[in-house]
């Protein structure tokens, strides 16, 4: 329908501009496709954007066979697990992890989320300038866009700034812990070793720059709280993420992109 290309093509949400690209190209007009994929890898508005730009150009106009997020499943390393861990293979590749000595963590989408929340607490929740309208709201309304990390852009980067200061993170992490533990939210859940864990993660993460993340999850969270890897190891003293995809499990692009 042609209303319909007219009005996916004046939308830039990636979601409008990856539908707009399977429509031309079900409709035959290839060359249109082509022009606005490649508009896209110029300038993507997200890497999931990007990724699914670059693996559509190349199953349809390359003539590669599969995609790219199948390509990495295929190129994987593969593990043997006993069945007792048929539904829970994540908790079979921690054990193997830690049968080698490492330590390895389920964190998936929690790790950085908590994080999030520790670190920008009096941002999102207790600020002048916090989008909280009522005593019944338990997460601001400004996170679905952009206008939390411009509303907040200077406390934001003082913080992140500081990031690798440990005894300014460590004493940051715990007197929020200790003040607003049990504090109902949006952004995350209390858990009993959620301090330690935050502490253990960033001692072993000085060489990254956990800041880009963080940013980039404030200036974007809806679209950047989800999708990260399964598992946290720690192999002499090095921090690395783990996705687990059981046999006929599929590879998000969200999931990519975090990776």
């Amino acid at each position: 329908d042609e209303s319909a290309i007219l009005a996916l093509s004046k939308s830039l949400h990636p979601s409008a501009r990856e539908k707009w690209t399977r429509s031309l190209y079900s409709l035959d007009r290839k060359d249109e496709c082509r022009a606005v994929l490649e508009s896209i890898i110029e300038a993507p508005r997200n890497l999931e954007e990007l990724l699914f730009a670059e693996d559509f150009e190349s199953r349809k106009f390359n003539k590669k066979r599969v995609g790219y997020l199948t390509e990495i499943l295929n190129n994987a390393r593969e593990l043997t697990l006993s069945d007792f861990y048929l539904k829970k293979p994540e908790h079979g590749v921690q054990e193997f992890y830690r049968a080698q000595g490492h330590t390895a963590q389920f964190t998936e989408n929690y790790l950085w989320v908590s994080l999030f929340g520790v670190l920008f607490w009096d941002e999102l929740f207790e600020s002048e300038k916090s989008a909280i309208h009522s005593s019944f709201e338990r997460g601001p309304s400004d996170l679905l866009g952009p206008d939390f990390y411009l509303r907040h852009e200077i406390e934001i980067e003082a913080k992140l700034s500081r990031l690798r200061e440990i005894e300014w993170f460590q004493s940051r992490l715990l007197t929020t812990v200790t003040e607003k533990y049990g504090q109902l939210n949006d952004i995350f859940q209390w858990h009993p070793s959620l301090a330690e864990n935050l502490l253990q993660f960033i001692l072993h993460s000085q060489k990254q720059d956990l800041a880009l993340i963080l940013r980039t999850m404030a200036r974007q969270f809806k679209d950047y709280h989800s999708g990260f890897p399964d598992l946290m190891v720690e192999k002499n003293g090095v921090i690395s993420f783990i996705e687990v995809k059981a046999e006929g499990d599929a590879l998000r692009m969200n999931q990519m992109a975090k990776l």
